[in-house]
């Protein structure tokens, strides 16, 4: 593909060029070239990359193609399905990871739909199992909603449930 992710940041690329013998591929980002028919290469970097590709003949005739590869930032969203709050330092806390994630919206319902919590304050929110009021909520499954927006501010949406351990 010429657009991928850094999840998967290997282009394959395909030399389409006859009746040339010899190739030299620059992959356009200062660092990789390589001189083989059909080469693989992995990107670092997000970026847009100017491919080049010279292919020379048995009888030195030169040409040049040029192509564009794009290799874009990629999300990622872990979200727990239970934690247990008893302060010993070890999985306190139901907390949204990832990558990708410029903001984030948590809300947690009881089982009567009635939201008991609320954090919108970082990329990464957590639940320490109280109720936004500080009460101390039982153990039980609760139910989540979470508003993720990416690096492009593509928002994602996911819910499910989570168990609290006491």
């Amino acid at each position: 593909p010429n657009k991928t992710t850094l999840f998967n940041p290997q282009i394959e690329f395909i030399n389409l060029s006859t009746p040339a013998n010899t190739w030299f591929w620059n992959f356009g980002d200062g660092v990789g070239t390589s001189i083989i028919r059909d080469p693989y290469y992995v990107y670092q970097n997000t970026g847009v990359y100017q491919v080049m590709l010279i292919a020379v003949t048995n009888h030195q005739c030169r040409d040049t193609a040029y192509g564009e590869v794009i290799i874009e930032d990629a999300i990622t969203i872990y979200i727990p399905n239970s934690f247990t709050p008893d302060n010993d330092g070890k999985n306190d806390f139901f907390t949204i990871y990832g990558e990708g994630i410029s903001s984030a919206d948590l809300q947690i319902f009881n089982r009567w739909g009635d939201v008991i919590y609320r954090d919108n304050s970082s990329a990464h929110p957590s639940w320490n199992g109280s109720e936004q009021n500080g009460k101390v909520c039982q153990q039980g499954v609760y139910i989540y909603k979470v508003k993720v927006l990416d690096y492009k501010n593509k928002p994602h949406l996911f819910s499910g449930t989570v168990t609290l351990v006491r």
